[in-house]
């Protein structure tokens, strides 16, 4: 049994899947596993090898965590295919030999319908942040605009959505988690346990506590003071909608035009190479051709 946790960038994805792992859940190996750095001091926990498995993901299909309006995973060519699949098997047969385990990428919100032919027994837990906190800490990370940043936050939020509709989903919000970190845990466990998890249990109190305060939550705070102009409509009524349920239980709306025109510039910020896919089909080409010229040759030397 494993564990995906969606999320948006900086929404809380790494501290729920720390406090997943203080639950009994295995990461996998310590190397494989990112370190803390200056933006995320408390570690990302997140493996290197899924991530760079997402990164190339979307890169060869001429994409971005930035740059993602438009993925087709379906057309990712015959090779990528191929390499991605071996990732996938080799990280979940790794997983699968010492269950329960969890696996975070915010870019699982995009990729998720990619990975689920090599889960077998899957729950999503899905992690919520306030918009404007999100995007503000975006803003300071990554140099992105709010209004980006806001447009993000709800691309990531719908395709997660949509990605873990028919999937076993247990809901976490990040600020409850740094208000009240026992509670949290508790109700969490709880969720985990219904939906028919196995292996799991309550955190060490003063290991979750040591990781886990208000403070973690200070853009939270920024955004609460004000000083920015308000999320577009379509995101308040998304966050609304992910406080009080209604966002697990309604059908998934569409990205909202706002949103949707604001992604549509993204390539004058964070170019995709949306180059890539054709030079991979050339390639993946190139090499049918010399395949086939070898078997020609072999029996003709025959």
């Amino acid at each position: 049994m494993g564990l995906v946790v969606l999320g948006m960038h900086r929404s809380g994805t790494s501290a729920v899947t720390r406090l997943l792992n203080l639950m009994g859940c295995n990461l996998g190996p310590d190397d494989a596993v990112a370190a803390p750095a200056r933006d995320n001091t408390a570690g990302f926990w997140e493996r290197l090898d899924v991530r760079r498995a997402n990164d190339r993901l979307l890169g060869a299909l001429g994409r971005s965590w930035v740059d993602c309006l438009t993925v087709d995973l379906e057309s990712l060519v015959s090779s990528e295919v191929k390499e991605f699949a071996w990732v996938a098997n080799k990280v979940v047969g790794e997983l699968d030999s010492a269950p329960p385990w969890v696996l975070k990428d915010p870019r699982f919100c995009i990729t998720l319908p990619s990975w689920r032919p090599f889960f077998s027994d899957l729950i999503t837990v899905y992690v919520h942040r306030a918009p404007m906190a999100s995007a503000l800490s975006l803003r300071k990370r990554n140099g992105i605009r709010l209004a980006l940043g806001l447009a993000l936050w709800e691309h990531y939020n719908l395709s997660a959505l949509r990605a873990s509709t028919d999937l076993p989903r247990a809901v976490i919000a990040y600020e409850q988690l740094t208000r009240d970190p026992i509670g949290t845990a508790e109700r969490l466990l709880q969720q985990l346990v219904a939906l028919g998890a196995t292996g799991v249990h309550l955190p060490d109190r003063a290991a979750l506590l040591s990781f886990v305060a208000p403070a973690l939550d200070h853009h939270g705070a920024e955004a609460a003071a004000g000083g920015e102009p308000p999320p577009p409509e379509s995101v308040q009524q998304l966050s609304a909608a992910l406080r009080d349920g209604k966002a697990f239980q309604d059908p998934v709306p569409e990205l909202s035009a706002a949103s949707a025109e604001v992604l549509r510039t993204t390539t004058a910020h964070w170019p995709g190479q949306s180059w890539i896919t054709r030079l991979l089909r050339e390639r993946d080409a190139q090499v049918a051709a010399l395949e086939q010229q070898l078997l020609d040759a072999q029996r003709k030397s025959k």
